[in-house]
Order: structure tokens, then C-alpha cells, then sequence
């Protein structure tokens, strides 16, 4: 048997740098010993190629609007983000639909697909729905948090959202907090619905001491990772900070991705007199990342609830407990699936400068409690959150009846 599998992603061309890259990488490098195979579509750039194999993997990439210069619906900020600001977005959908659609009905005349799994609700878990209508063909997908916020404020997302259901075997969610959205939405599938996360290599990088803390004129370093925006909450982290120096002058809190909220968070940095204790390094690729998480004391994500919205999951949280870096975050959205609270990580309450700072002066004067926690973590991610782990999981959802 040599079965092949579509998945269908709106994520970069270059898919292998995020998390859903990662994951297509690393279960099909478990999946020849079952005798599957992946195919990929994605979203065609001008940068990209329309077809290529990568680590063994076949890319069909769809074109959706001419010249490719202007594609901007499935890039930086993503689809629903990029609908809401440009207009030329809006006028691409329809054409990212139809295109995608093409693509997919031709991929699975050619390679004779077995299996779909599509990744986000909208449009991809909708053009998975549509084939598994019309073909008959075993429908996966996976909801990662952001299409359900947009479905539950939008009545022709909600029709959508039916039919994707009423068309999928299976939907996959990232924590149980989006779960619990979707079927706020639909809680007709419940028994559809399978808790699988997305993963973390096991293994971190060896990096070599630069002396950053050195290099930076501190002794103690913090880090944040994320897309600054609103939903984040960098600002409570930033606030914090004013309070931390009091007890630690000589600590440094480093802020790595950019956003739509950057200038916003300068100003506050600025205005709380932070500029020599508070720094934006702006994005940073995956790979140079090592250096940060290996000189830190404290990985710290502050994210909140705005508009019925939170944290999904919290990849980046992951990350830090594979270096060794004790985590303090907010008890927001699906971020208490990874954390237990005083066990492998700290949890404080949304919103709240006074706390995080509490925790981090706590944090920074224990460090036998940082060692105890980021032990915990190790295992936390060995059980849990490995790719080994995760990618059984979806081997034996694709086996499954």
C-alpha cells in the first residue's frame, strides 16, 4: 500500500519555518514505514516555485492573482488579518478559492490522493469539505484558533462552519480551549472532535555562550517571543518591568517579533524611563533564536483575553522549556494546557503588571524553584509535546475508520 495524503496549508511557501511546516516535515518522515506519503498545496508567491520536492516532499504551490507581486491574501499577518485591512485582499479571495480548488481537484486526479488534511477551517477546511463531497474522499482538519474567533461573530462563517463539519471525519484542535470554541459554534461534533497539539523538537541546539548577558551589561535576561499585537499583552509585561529594576536593576528584558503594536510599546518603554532595561529585537529567524533562549533566566508571555479572542496555544512557551528556561505566562486561552501551575511553570492572572512582576522577582531569587520547574518541563514536552508523540497521534487518526 502506498497511499497518499493531500494537506493543504495557507501558511508560507517557505512552510518549513512554522509550525504547521514543521509539523508536515516531521510526520512524513514517519509516515513511509505505514506506507503513506504526503503531497503538499500551498499558496503560490512571487518568490516561490510553482512545484518542487523538499526533503522529499512534493509542493504544489496555486497562483491566485497576476502580477504575483501583488498575492496578499495568505502572507504576514495572515488571511482574516489581511481581509480586514486591504482592500485588494478582499478582491483576491475569490480567486484564492477557485485557484485553490482547481489545484486540489487536479492533484487528486493525478496522484490518486486517499486522504485530505486541511489545515485551518477557512478556506482550506471549506475546499476539503467541497472534495470530500463530491469525491468521497476521508476529510481531516485541523483548527488552529483564529478561523473559530472569526466564525463566531460571522453568520456566513457559521453556515460554513456546518458544512465543514457535516463534511469532515475528523477535526483535530490545538488545545481544549479552541475545542471549546468550536463547539460553542457546533456542539453536534463532539464525538468528531480529536485534542491533538502541535509539537516541539526534544532536542535543542547547541549554541555557543557569546556572552549576551555580558555583551548587554546584565545579570539577569528575560525574553518574550510573538507577533506584537494587542492579544499578546506585551504592554503588561513592559509595565512590569518599571517594577522588577526596583528590586533587580541589572536585569534586561529582551522582546524579539514585530507588529502592529510596536511603535506603541517604544512610546510606553520610552515613557516609564525603560529604555535601558527594555529592548525590541524585532523578528528574528528560527534558527538564531538559540542564542536568546540559552542566555536567558526567564521566558515570560503575557497574553490576554480581547473580544472573547485568547491564546490558542503557545508554541513559543514550548520552545522555552526545551532550553531549559523556567516560564511564567498568563492563564489565558489554551496556554493552561501546556503550564501546571508551580509544576512545570507559573501562572498569573491576565493583566496584571504586579503579579508578573511578583513572579519574576520570585523566580530570579529561587533559583532552585527555576531548576525544579524546567525539569518538569523537559517531561512535560518528553510525554506530551514531542513530534514523536504528536505525529502518531495523526498517523492513527489517518488509519482510523
Amino acid at each position: 500500500m502506498n497511499e497518499k495524503i493531500l494537506v493543504i496549508t495557507s501558511n508560507y511557501p517557505r512552510f518549513q519555518n512554522d509550525t504547521c511546516g514543521w509539523f508536515i516535515h516531521e510526520l512524513n518522515k514517519n509516515l513511509s514505514m505505514c506506507g503513506l506519503s504526503i503531497i503538499v498545496l500551498s499558496p503560490h508567491s512571487k518568490d516561490s516555485k510553482k512545484y518542487e520536492i523538499m526533503d522529499g516532499i512534493r509542493i504544489y504551490r496555486f497562483p491566485y492573482f497576476y502580477p504575483y507581486s501583488l498575492q496578499k491574501l495568505a502572507y504576514d499577518s495572515g488571511i482574516p488579518i489581511n481581509i480586514k485591512r486591504s482592500f485588494l485582499a478582499k478582491v483576491q479571495l475569490i480567486p484564492f478559492l477557485l485557484s485553490e480548488l482547481i489545484f486540489a481537484t487536479y492533484i487528486i486526479h493525478k496522484e490518486k490522493i486517499a486522504l485530505i488534511h486541511t489545515h485551518w477551517l477557512y478556506p482550506q477546511g471549506l475546499i476539503g469539505a467541497f472534495l470530500k463531497r463530491v469525491y468521497n474522499i476521508k476529510h481531516i482538519t485541523t483548527v488552529h484558533g483564529t478561523d473559530i474567533h472569526f466564525a463566531k461573530k460571522n453568520f456566513l462563517l457559521k453556515n460554513a462552519n456546518r458544512f465543514i463539519c457535516d463534511n469532515t471525519n475528523i477535526i483535530t484542535t490545538n488545545s481544549s480551549y479552541t475545542k471549546n470554541s468550536i463547539l460553542c459554534i457546533n456542539n453536534k461534533i463532539v464525538n468528531k472532535i480529536s485534542l491533538v497539539p502541535m509539537g516541539i523538537h526534544m532536542r535543542a541546539l547547541n549554541t555557543p555562550d557569546i556572552g549576551l548577558k555580558q555583551t548587554l551589561g546584565v545579570d539577569n535576561l528575560l525574553l518574550s517571543v510573538s507577533r506584537l499585537i494587542e492579544l499578546k499583552g506585551i504592554n503588561y509585561l513592559v509595565s512590569s518591568i518599571a517594577i522588577v529594576i526596583k528590586k533587580f536593576p541589572s536585569t534586561m528584558l529582551l522582546i524579539i517579533g514585530d507588529g502592529p503594536e510596536k511603535e506603541n510599546l517604544i512610546k510606553l518603554t520610552h515613557d516609564l524611563h525603560l529604555d535601558n532595561h527594555v529592548k525590541f529585537l524585532g523578528f528574528i529567524e528560527n534558527r538564531e533564536l538559540t542564542v536568546y533562549y540559552h542566555a536567558s533566566d526567564i521566558f515570560i508571555q503575557p497574553s490576554i483575553t480581547i473580544n472573547d479572542q485568547s491564546e490558542a496555544f503557545g508554541v513559543t512557551i514550548l520552545e522555552a522549556m526545551i532550553y531549559d528556561v523556567p516560564v511564567i505566562a498568563t492563564n489565558s486561552g489554551g496556554i493552561g494546557d501546556i503550564i501546571i501551575n508551580g509544576q512545570n511553570g507559573i501562572l498569573v492572572k491576565e493583566r496584571s503588571p504586579e503579579e508578573l512582576a511578583d513572579k519574576i522577582i520570585g523566580l530570579l531569587s529561587n533559583k532552585r524553584l527555576s531548576g525544579e520547574l524546567t525539569a518538569h518541563a523537559k517531561n512535560t514536552i518528553f510525554t506530551k509535546f514531542s513530534w514523536d508523540v504528536i505525529t502518531k497521534k495523526f498517523i492513527n487518526i489517518y488509519n482510523s475508520d
